[in-house]
């Protein structure tokens, strides 16, 4: 699903670009409801995979990216990394409340109706949003949906690149934390469900005061660059969690860190981005390219975990080297925008 949600704007950024926002909006949000409807009726995983797995992850491929492109449009530099840091709060309240309500009515109205209730709710959300949205700028007269000319940034590359290995590596947290609480520290499924409340609560401020802060006084990547090194450490720093306590400790730390590093990709290319109407082509391309860190991180994380017949070790060592490696990557980008940045007010 994340994959595809990374993968689709390097299409549905430039169509956006060239006028067809609301065609593809529109068409995401048509995707996101066939696959949350028909996921009420499935009963087998190959038919969650399709319905959640690809269509929904179409879906959100479809809306992101040029959601966020185009609000991205209507404010300053001074203001856009804060502006782009609400909207990301969204997943993060979304992740709290949806579960909780899902988690109660399973029980009272079962699987089926639980989820078209919350179909039916997103519904209404969707709408409204569709309603809100409007393009600002005029279209481009045309756009590709990967401009080779943009690789030649080289501040451009080495962030993107540093952002595919941060990831590989950040991901791996997100989706295992909770199969790690279960299997090494022998807690219920239903006592792991609060964990995953954490790491999404702790998304809202996670997004919003580095947002904040790199409106204000400093820029996206230079924010980003110690919280980058952070979040690397966190993942080795997991290795010593061997209570309850300090799961949740770690869950609402990482939590913080890593939902911080993930609104500050998109600010950052957004503030990387000389020009406005390139936006939803730039932030395609890098998400597209981010993506396969995504795809990669967490199946050999898993591989890792099972060939040390489940002790996590060696992919939380993996997942921490790879922080570490994009940390070094986005470093050198700091390093090289500085010094470009110095010699044109020379």
């Amino acid at each position: 699903m994340i994959f595809f949600l990374m993968l689709i704007p390097l299409w549905s950024g430039s169509a956006s670009d060239i006028g067809h926002f609301k065609l593809v909006l529109r068409a995401g949000i048509v995707l996101w409801l066939v696959g949350i409807f028909t996921t009420s009726v499935c009963h087998e995983y190959w038919q969650f995979l399709l319905a959640q797995g690809v269509c929904i992850g179409l879906a959100n491929g479809c809306m992101f990216v040029p959601t966020m492109s185009v609000v991205s449009t209507y404010f300053d530099p001074s203001r856009r990394s804060l502006a782009i840091g609400i909207i990301l709060c969204g997943s993060a309240t979304g992740g709290m409340i949806f579960p909780i309500m899902l988690n109660r009515l399973f029980g009272i109205i079962g699987f089926g109706w639980a989820v078209r209730a919350f179909g039916f709710m997103a519904l209404a959300l969707l709408v409204l949003a569709e309603r809100l949205l409007k393009k600002r700028l005029p279209p481009k007269d045309s756009a590709k949906f990967f401009e080779p000319s943009e690789l030649k940034d080289i501040v451009f590359v080495l962030f993107i690149v540093g952002s595919f290995l941060n990831f590989s590596g950040l991901y791996f947290a997100f989706f295992y934390v909770n199969a790690y609480a279960r299997n090494q520290l022998g807690m219920t499924l239903e006592e792991t469900i609060p964990i995953l409340m954490v790491l999404n609560g702790v998304g809202v401020p996670g997004r919003l005061i580095p947002m904040f802060l790199a409106d204000r006084y400093f820029r996206p990547i230079h924010v980003g660059l110690p919280i980058n090194l952070i979040t690397a450490l966190l993942l080795f720093v997991w290795i010593a969690v061997k209570s309850t306590a300090s799961m949740y400790g770690f869950a609402v730390v990482y939590g913080l860190f890593a939902s911080a590093l993930q609104g500050l990709f998109p600010a950052t290319m957004a503030d990387l981005t000389i020009d406005p109407r390139k936006t939803g082509t730039r932030f395609g391309m890098g998400f597209a390219l981010s993506s396969f860190g995504v795809l990669i991180g967490s199946p050999v994380g898993g591989a890792l975990i099972e060939y040390k017949h489940g002790d996590y070790l060696y992919a939380q060592v993996f997942a921490g080297s790879c922080g570490i490696m994009g940390f070094l990557c986005v470093g050198l980008a700091v390093f090289i925008h500085g010094k470009k940045s110095k010699e044109l007010t020379s």
